[in-house]
């Protein structure tokens, strides 16, 4: 897996030494973004914007109303403009959150072939890849990323989800700890995602810790699906 050899190791004690930090809630910049909306309705970007805040936290939280909000301003915003980049690149990641896999694959691969140099859209070929098992495809998108903007916090979050499909738990762990450092404290959901996944990751090698960091991650994001996920597999 030659992608594995493109990163810099960070230390594992990253995380598991200090998981703490404090995230303004996704509700509030949800907020600020249909606020902007609001100021300028006619704005494919700003409708765009909530757009990507909407289903960011239902990718953490799994509501159902933000993910039918987000579906209809997709929805206006192709109907302002068809074949606006942005709307469609919202629309494939909606029919991939949603489950809508094989659609949502098929449109991913017609925004790579349209803009071959977007990190996001190579982001969406993993998840799809990913979702149908077909990790060798998974990982030549993650090469992609890798080769782009390695440093890249979606890039480094799929980085470290493959690791683990591929059985790397160490990989996975130091790919994770170096994502965490990236992520602004002001994005909680996201970095209590990045402490659940590691919690689980640790939990047969260090368990004691493993509870402390799950945790941790339910403390930063209650509603977070993988805090939760995180603090029932370290408790069984």
């Amino acid at each position: 897996m030659n992608w594995l050899t493109l990163l810099v190791p960070m230390s594992a004690a990253l995380i598991a030494g200090d998981a703490r930090g404090q995230g303004q809630p996704s509700d509030s910049r949800i907020a600020i973004v249909e606020s902007s909306l609001d100021q300028e309705p006619a704005s494919l970007v700003r409708r765009c914007d909530s757009i990507r805040a909407l289903l960011g936290e239902y990718r953490h939280t799994g509501k159902p109303a933000l993910f039918v909000r987000a579906e209809r301003l997709i929805a206006a915003a192709l109907a302002q403009d068809s074949e606006y980049f942005e709307a469609k690149k919202m629309q494939a990641w909606a029919l991939l959150l949603g489950g809508k896999t094989e659609q949502g694959l098929t449109a991913a691969l017609a925004l790579n072939k349209k803009m071959p140099d977007d990190v996001e859209v190579y982001g969406y070929l993993v998840d799809a890849y990913s979702a149908l098992g077909k990790l060798e495809q998974a990982e030549e998108q993650a090469n992609w990323m890798l080769r782009l903007r390695a440093e890249n916090t979606e890039t480094l979050r799929r980085v470290a989800e493959l690791r683990e499909r591929f059985g790397d738990t160490e990989g996975a762990v130091l790919a994770w700890n170096d994502l965490y450092r990236r992520i602004p404290e002001t994005l909680g959901r996201d970095r209590a995602y990045v402490l659940a996944r590691v919690a689980m990751a640790m939990k047969k090698t260090n368990p004691k810790r493993a509870k402390v960091v799950a945790a941790e991650s339910l403390r930063m994001a209650p509603d977070s699906m993988m805090a939760k996920k995180a603090v029932a597999e370290v408790s069984e």
